[in-house]
């Protein structure tokens, strides 16, 4: 009984998180917005001084999305959204410098961004078979206790696999964050201030994933129970 009620208090403050988190990022970068940098250049123009100094093959290209950022690990290509790419302001240039820390993080070889990709792949493989194997697992219930077992085998596979890389994109986003803030410390990109809004920016960021760890799962059995 007490695993039951300790694991519905979860679930709750899961999706509270699910829901407030990119509430509270967008209100953040809102709020900060207006807030231009004392540096005076685009994240664009960011990108590309650090990325010549650190000789990156990396390119940047604009992605519509409003807030949707990121590092794609094949085609070595940044993407920032319109809204972010020849943005001056201190939520800007932070988002960008972050989309930057996953690119080192490659650059660097870091393993944790490593078992991330190959998880990353693995879990679309098995995201892509989830309402495959739910209706494998009721014909089973009609067949031979094997065939269950073989189900369930499987779904616990599925889900620690997702339940991974979950965990994984934690820390890593973690770190990319540490890594932005950093170059943007050390090359006094910001003053004091403006390190403080980014960080605090960075930290709502990384939330957002804490939430999507929930959200990922309400969204898999709404799935699940529309199909069936």
């Amino acid at each position: 009984m007490i695993y039951a009620i300790i694991f519905l208090i979860i679930l709750i403050i899961g999706i509270f998180l699910a829901n407030i988190s990119i509430k509270l990022l967008i209100n953040y970068y809102n709020k900060y917005n207006s807030h231009k940098a004392h540096i005076n250049i685009t994240s664009a123009q960011l990108l590309s001084y650090f990325i010549k100094s650190f000789n990156m093959d990396i390119l940047i290209a604009e992605y519509s999305t409003f807030l949707d950022n990121s590092y794609n690990i094949k085609r070595k290509i940044i993407f920032l959204s319109k809204d972010v790419i020849n943005n001056t302001s201190v939520p800007a240039l932070a988002i960008s410098m972050h989309e930057l820390g996953h690119a080192i993080q490659h650059k660097n070889k870091s393993k944790l961004f490593y078992l991330y990709y190959t998880f990353s792949i693995l879990n679309k493989i098995t995201s892509s078979l989830i309402i495959p194997l739910f209706v494998f697992l009721v014909v089973s219930l009609f067949l031979s206790q094997i065939y269950l077992n073989i189900a369930l085998i499987l779904i616990v596979c599925f889900y620690l696999v997702n339940l991974i890389i979950r965990i994984i994109i934690i820390p890593l986003e973690r770190n990319a964050s540490n890594i932005a803030l950093d170059l943007l410390k050390q090359y006094k990109i910001f003053d004091s201030d403006e390190l403080q809004i980014a960080k605090k920016l960075l930290n709502l960021a990384a939330l957002t994933y804490v939430g999507g760890f929930f959200s990922n799962y309400i969204k898999m059995f709404k799935k699940i129970f529309k199909n069936f």
